[in-house]
This record gives C-alpha cells, sequence and structure tokens, in this order.
C-alpha cells in the first residue's frame, strides 16, 4: 500500500507481505508473513499533515534491464534486414524503459512540483 501526505506529497510504501528465509542463501525455508507495524503515523514526520492510503501498488522494479537493452539492440541492429514496421516506435518505448529508474515507483508531475517550490509551471522540455 502507499500514503501520500495531502501536505508535502510524500509517498511511504507499506508491504502487503514479507518474505522470511532463515538464512539469505536459503531459499528453501521461506515463509511469507503480514508487516508487523503501520509504515506512517497519523502525521506526515515532515509536514504534519495527515495521509491518504492508495494501492495496493506494485513497488519493485518491472523491466529486467539487461533484456531490454538486448532487444533494443536487436531492434537498432535491423537496419539492412527486413525491418520491423513498427520499429521506431518500439526503439522509443524500449529507450524509455531504460531511462526509467528502477527503485522509484511513483512520480511528482512537473506541476506539483513547481508548486511546492513556489515557481510558475515550466515546459516539460526544460525540465527534462
Amino acid at each position: 500500500m502507499v500514503y501520500q501526505c495531502v501536505g508535502c506529497d510524500s509517498h511511504t510504501f507499506q508491504p502487503l507481505g514479507v518474505v522470511n528465509t532463515r538464512s539469505p542463501d536459503d531459499a528453501t525455508h521461506v515463509k511469507i508473513a503480514l508487516p508487523h507495524v503501520p509504515a506512517v503515523s497519523e502525521h506526515c514526520v515532515h509536514c504534519q499533515h495527515r495521509h491518504t492510503v492508495g494501492g495496493p501498488v506494485w513497488s519493485a522494479p518491472i523491466h529486467n534491464v539487461d533484456f531490454v537493452a538486448k532487444m533494443l539492440e536487436l531492434v537498432s541492429s535491423n537496419e539492412g534486414k527486413a525491418r520491423f514496421g513498427t520499429a521506431r516506435r518500439m526503439e522509443g518505448m524500449l529507450s524509455l524503459i531504460l531511462e526509467e529508474l528502477p527503485d522509484i515507483p511513483l512520480y511528482l508531475g512537473i506541476d506539483k512540483l513547481c508548486t511546492k517550490v513556489h515557481t510558475q509551471m515550466i515546459p516539460h522540455q526544460n525540465f527534462v
């Protein structure tokens, strides 16, 4: 689950389950359990506003970066051969996937970010 502060928009995640093993190398004795404590208190630690709850959300990486890089190489190197009809779109999507941050599941929109720092909205391309 994800908790979002209504004041500063910070996010806190609480897993729906935790995986316990006897040792880091022991995959035979795996136990799945519920988390024991709430992920957040009633008020945000940063700004003291309340939280809203959302989810469930997937908070782990969703792409195999090595596989995506190999796919991009395959699609890009197919210049002289019978090229895929959608190769340019495939290259764009695969490149976009490689640019994603693997450990950041959510984002803060530019409009929200500009609001937080009390500035005018800037064009996306300028921000990038």
